[in-house]
């Protein structure tokens, strides 16, 4: 439609300063069928109720190409008919929840006929937040439409004659959509530290092998918290992830020393990981002196030091060969014996 806009307005261009004949015919063919005859067949389909095959239709016509009777007044009827039915597939897209669609359809209103829709789009993008709240997706869709910078931008660079008269209400209405987005990200901040507190003291205290780790939720708190740029929050999370670390930390289980440097890094705390190196290699020292060669690796690769872990594994597969070696000598004299005696 686009392009069809744009040869018409080239084609006037040419009629104006050489004299060109402008064909409308040229600019404005539909393909199957012109726009008159196609606003007449989308008309019938709305009349029989096939609302969404009449707006498909409407999507395809240019009404500054009518070209039978009043076509100033048909495009009026036309422009009418679209918002019309277009706003209520919108309506009911968005009542049954399919927020997309309902989006996709206040678009295409738009589109086809300038209409301000603008704060029917920002109603369905905060409706699709608060109805969808754990999803950040969603949720991150308001607060790019509703920050400072798109109600500026908004405020200041809307010259379309039909928005006019309500830039000034949408720029209030998109300021408390904000404040309401802001306030539902922070909000599910807030929740996955709260779900993280009862976890982890779920699982018990110090000693307690657990099966699972609340690493994940100060991990979502962050994200949250990021999508507001709320730092205090951010800190708290980071502080919580360095105290999960501290506790695990007493623990002398490899397992439980990785989900510790996995705290420690989820707040950036690089000292902490050290200790938790710095440990992990005390232990793979000792293991590896009572010929504890495996568990020995498991630290060494802990505490990064990988060609140990290597080392050291190859020390015990060797030692396990001549062993493996020497019992069957051992079993093979035994035999030797065995058979002398019998006479064998």
């Amino acid at each position: 439609m686009y392009k069809r806009l744009q040869m018409a307005f080239v084609a006037s261009v040419l009629l104006v300063t050489v004299g060109m004949p402008a064909d409308a015919d040229l600019f404005c063919d539909t393909g199957a069928a012109d726009d008159d005859l196609l606003f007449d067949q989308a008309s019938q389909a709305i009349a029989a109720g096939r609302d969404a095959e009449g707006f498909a239709m409407f999507k395809k016509i240019t009404s500054a190409c009518f070209d039978s009777g009043d076509a100033k007044a048909k495009a009026l009827r036309f422009d009418a008919a679209t918002v019309a039915v277009g706003s209520k597939l919108a309506k009911a897209a968005e009542s049954a929840g399919k927020f997309d669609d309902a989006l996709g359809f206040y678009f295409d209103i738009r589109n086809v006929t300038s209409a301000y829709t603008e704060s029917d789009e920002d109603r369905v993008v905060m409706a699709n937040a608060r109805a969808n709240k754990s999803n950040r997706n969603a949720v991150g869709r308001a607060l790019s439409r509703f920050n400072d910078e798109e109600i500026e931008r908004w405020s200041s660079g809307s010259h379309r004659d039909l928005a006019k008269p309500h830039v000034a209400k949408r720029a209030s209405e998109m300021r408390a959509y904000g404040v309401e987005a802001r306030a539902i990200a922070t909000g599910q901040g807030d929740a996955a530290m709260a779900a993280e507190e009862k976890a982890f003291q779920g699982r018990g205290g110090v000693g307690v092998v657990f099966g699972a780790y609340t690493q994940s939720n100060i991990e979502e708190a962050k994200a949250w918290y990021g999508m507001v740029g709320f730092s205090t929050g951010i800190a708290r999370a980071n502080e919580r992830a360095v105290a999960r670390g501290d506790q695990l930390l007493k623990e002398d289980a490899e397992s439980i020393l990785q989900v510790a440097l996995d705290y420690f890094t989820e707040a950036g705390a690089v000292a902490k990981e050290q200790q938790v190196r710095a440990k992990a290699k005390v232990l793979g020292d000792a293991a590896a002196a009572k010929d504890q060669y495996e568990r020995a690796a498991e630290y060494y690769e802990l505490a990064g030091m990988s060609e140990r872990a290597d080392a050291v594994m190859a020390a015990g597969e060797e030692k396990a060969e001549a062993a493996e070696s020497q019992r069957q000598e051992e079993f093979q004299s035994g035999m030797d014996d065995l058979e002398k005696e019998l006479g064998f």
